[in-house]
């Protein structure tokens, strides 16, 4: 039976966000995020979306991107078709990977936005994989707090004009951002 045509998308911020089959991992190891992380490398350009933060858990993986075209399918049927086959292939496995395609959130406005990049710097905490989310290697928290090197489809400058102009208060008003989240944040 075909799939289902998506929904037309328009142009704007998404959060994309795509989980394992089963909820089981789709991660395993540094080098499955490192291999993720790559293929979102080559899928990334300006006319098809720049990714302007990420999160990558155990079973599930979370982008924020902007798009000026809202082609987003091509691209992200590569991410995770590449990595599917990868990952079984490295894993030793057969059979789906992903539960489904990706699911996409149109970010509405500037409050979504900014609650985006909370949501995905917290996910880590609140799944109680380490303390704080400069803590988690796998999220562009810790590349835009300065804590590791981001990796090159990341600009951790668009990210801290969000909050000045100045990288040291920006750095600060984000993280202040972050710890200020309410209890019950995004579903």
């Amino acid at each position: 039976m075909p799939r289902t045509a998506r929904c037309p998308l328009e142009p704007g911020f998404y959060h994309l966000t795509t989980r394992g089959n089963r909820e089981e991992r789709i991660f395993l190891t540094g080098r499955d995020r490192t291999t993720f992380c790559g293929l979102v490398e080559k899928a990334a350009a300006p006319e098809t979306f720049l990714v302007r933060a990420y999160c990558l858990m155990s079973t599930h993986y979370h982008l924020l991107v902007e798009t000026e075209t809202a082609e987003l399918s091509a691209p992200m049927r590569d991410v995770n078709g590449i990595y599917a086959r990868w990952f079984n292939k490295e894993h030793g496995l057969r059979g789906r990977l992903f539960e489904e395609r990706f699911h996409s959130e149109h970010v509405e406005d500037d409050q979504h936005l900014l609650e985006v990049l909370r949501y995905l710097a917290l996910n880590p905490v609140r799944a109680g994989l380490v303390l704080t989310p400069t803590r988690w290697q796998w999220g562009s928290f810790a590349a835009v707090m300065g804590h590791m090197r981001a990796p090159s489809f990341l600009d951790v400058r668009w990210t801290l004009r969000l909050f000045s102009n100045d990288v040291s208060d920006a750095k600060r008003q984000f993280s202040n951002f972050v710890k200020d989240a309410p209890d019950k944040l995004m579903s």
